[in-house]
């Protein structure tokens, strides 16, 4: 996942996203994402319907202390790990019962801790081929400038890889289930999401700037919820 840039106010038009006077068919013309170069542009394309766009939170109290707690849960999960190798136990089931509820815990406090350093914006993610991301790009960005999405949005330029293009759709607040389940279903109504197949996901910026992944030593889930979840209820 790459990481979130931070943009501050701008005066003139800026490279990467649609300056303050520019039309949506004049953005869209000057930087298709299927063309752009992250050498042209840097890595991502953004749409953002107010500006400048909204402020990020205090991003290095929540890398200071998030990485603090992370690193409490490897020293207390390695402790409960020696002991349990000592133990002899054959199986690792006493460990893992022991190890959940640290999982649980060391998820609530980096969320209070997002919440407390006002890092609580999240985004849906989803992948589009290169064939279709300028398509794709275009009904995220008409849908965002007419008010059905939230503030901002932005898809990765082309690194040269010819991989599908990551496309995030922002909400405010990560934990406002209402607005997160509202541009979900604008995404489906506009036909960027099928509800009936594979589910896209939605993950806080307070894991993306702790490099929490998919694959990561903490156990965590890097996405917050599936959307499968949310369609169904189970959120």
């Amino acid at each position: 996942m790459k990481q979130e840039d931070e943009d501050g106010p701008s005066t003139h038009q800026p490279v990467e996203k649609r300056g303050p006077k520019e039309s949506i068919p004049a953005f869209l013309s000057r930087l298709p994402p299927s063309k752009t170069s992250v050498s042209q542009a840097g890595p991502w394309i953004w749409m953002c319907k107010r500006q400048p766009q909204a402020k990020a939170g205090d991003v290095a109290t929540l890398l200071r202390k998030g990485n603090e707690l992370l690193h409490g849960y490897e020293e207390e999960a390695a402790a409960l790990r020696a002991a349990h190798d000592k133990s002899g136990a054959k199986t690792t089931a006493v460990l893992t019962r022991k190890l959940n509820p640290l999982r649980r815990m060391l998820e609530q406090n980096i969320f209070a801790l997002a919440r407390e350093t006002g890092v609580i914006a999240g985004k849906w993610m989803f992948f589009p081929t290169v064939d279709h991301v300028d398509s794709v790009w275009k009904t995220v960005v008409t849908a965002l400038d007419r008010g059905e999405l939230g503030e901002s949005a932005k898809v990765a330029t082309d690194d040269g890889s010819g991989q599908p293009r990551l496309v995030c759709v922002y909400t405010e607040d990560f934990s406002d289930k209402e607005d997160v389940t509202r541009v979900l279903r604008t995404l489906v109504d506009s036909g960027l999401v099928n509800a009936q197949s594979r589910p896209i996901y939605y993950k806080c910026d307070a894991y993306t700037y702790l490099d929490i992944k998919s694959k990561n030593d903490y156990g965590l889930k890097a996405s917050l919820f599936s959307s499968r979840d949310v369609l169904t209820g189970k959120f």
